[in-house]
């Protein structure tokens, strides 16, 4: 998940202490609240139906 405030890239991890996703880059310490529910909607793929 990129970080919204720095841009980074795979940096953010979530916190299940905090309930939120937090941005591990060195100077950055962004966090966003959501909870484990949401966190798992945001973290797992969507599969796309395809009919031919």
């Amino acid at each position: 998940m990129n970080c919204l405030a720095c841009g980074s890239k795979n940096e953010m991890a979530y916190s299940v202490l905090s309930n939120s996703f937090i941005c591990l880059e060195e100077n950055c310490g962004f966090e966003i609240e959501m909870s484990a529910v949401e966190a798992l909607q945001v973290l797992q793929p969507v599969q796309e139906l395809i009919c031919a």
